[in-house]
């Protein structure tokens, strides 16, 4: 099948296939899911929400100013960034991990 698209409706964005089908609202969790046990190597509790954590933590201990990132995460003011996203531990297998993503996602 196609890839994903997007198509910009007055109300907000749609994921559409390339034929015009919607997308099911659980596609991409699924998706996530059968990328992640195609790694055993990969932690596979991991969601997509820990990502976004992992991400935001990796972003700080790389020295990234909160108010930049806050922007990007899109969070309403930088205290939301920093204290619930920005949760520096084991910095070094977050970045592995996110490696070992990439590279599953490159494959694909």
């Amino acid at each position: 099948m196609s890839p994903i698209i997007f198509h910009l409706i007055s109300k907000g964005y749609i994921f559409k296939w390339e034929d015009g089908r919607r997308l099911s609202p659980d596609y991409v969790y699924k998706r996530f899911k059968r990328l992640v046990a195609q790694d055993p190597e990969l932690p596979q509790d991991i969601t997509l929400h820990g990502l976004r954590v992992s991400c935001c933590s990796i972003l700080v201990a790389d020295g990234l100013d909160l108010k930049v990132i806050q922007k990007w995460m899109r969070h309403k003011d930088v205290s939301t960034t920093a204290q619930i996203y920005a949760r520096v531990k084991n910095t070094e297998i977050k970045h592995t991990i996110s490696e070992r993503m990439g590279n599953i996602l490159k494959r694909k």
